[in-house]
Order: C-alpha cells, then structure tokens, then sequence
C-alpha cells in the first residue's frame, strides 16, 4: 500500500494527515506511560483522545472515498429520507431525482469497484505509526463503508420506497461488500 494514501496511487497527504501525526504523538506518550500505575488517569485521557482523533480521521476519510464514487450526498439524503428528517420530502424515495436508481447504482457499483481492485482501496493508513491503531482505522473505515453500502441497500430494496428491479441493478449485496471490505 501507500504511505498513507490509496493501494496503487501517487502518495500525496491525505486531508487526515494532521489528525494522524496528533494520534501518533499521543500514542507515544501514552506507550510510556501505560506501564505505571500512578498514571493511570493521564493513560485513560490520552486513550480517549487518541480514540476520538481515530474517529475523526476514520469518518473523513469515509466521507472522501464516498465523495469519490458519487456516493456520499446520496447516503445522507437517504439517511435524511429514513431517520424522517426530511419532512419537506414527503414523497416515495424513488421519485427524488437525486435518488434515481441509475446513478445511485452506479455510486454504488463504483464504491464496490474501488474497494475491490487491487489498485486502488482503502487506504492502509502506513502513517500511523502503531500497527494496533492501523489496524483499527482500516477495520473502522470498512465497517463505515460497508454500513452506508448496506443502508442504501436496503433503501433501494424496501417496497415503500418505490424502487423497481432494484436486484436487476444492484449487481453486489451487502455480504460481498463485507467480504470485500474485510479483505482489506
């Protein structure tokens, strides 16, 4: 993989390479520390700042790789549409001309495409400096992809929303991205 970046692409620093060089730092503070006792208190505080700038670099990355595929408005105005927040929208999904199911298909098959070739992926996170935290960023951003893939999913598959021959278009289900994205 990348120095930070995507498998197979030029390395150039990811928006999230502040939050890293911060969750690196804290982490060598904390390794230190964590074999003593008496600073048991500062260790939890620290942990819980490293787990909270994790987050934050996890979720916009996620919101990146969407933003690349074409994904990431859909996801959020189906979000809006499900949690009922979009009360001026009253009207079945499917009639929204942002969620049409061609383009929303094609976010989709894009997203499933990128994770899945070799090329390119998610990013390995190599910037971070503690193979634990890589690790856990990389599992927290496949979990996140895999959510919002598995909510449109079900979106576009539920009657009440309108959708037709949602199966003849949606080629890849929720299981593979899953898979795909556990293979990462």
């Amino acid at each position: 993989g990348g120095a930070g970046g995507a498998k197979g692409e030029l390395w150039q620093c990811p928006q999230w390479a502040p939050a890293v060089f911060l969750v690196n730092c804290l982490s060598a503070v904390h390794q230190p520390l964590a074999a003593h006792p008496p600073a048991a208190a500062k260790c939890a505080g620290l942990k819980q700042l490293i787990a909270q700038h994790l987050e934050e670099m996890v979720q916009a990355e996620a919101q990146a790789c969407m933003r690349r595929v074409g994904l990431l408005d859909k996801v959020e105005l189906i979000r809006m549409y499900t949690e009922g927040a979009e009360s001026a929208h009253q009207a079945v999904m499917s009639v929204d001309p942002s969620l049409a199911l061609g383009p929303l298909a094609a976010a989709m098959s894009a997203l499933f495409a990128t994770l899945s070739s070799p090329d390119t992926g998610l990013p390995d996170f190599a910037l971070l400096q503690a193979p634990r935290l890589r690790g856990e960023a990389t599992a927290r951003l496949a979990t996140l992809l895999s959510d919002a893939y598995e909510m449109v999913y079900k979106a576009v598959h539920d009657p009440a929303n309108g959708y037709e021959d949602a199966s003849a278009v949606l080629k890849h289900t929720p299981a593979e991205m899953r898979t795909i994205c556990a293979g990462l």
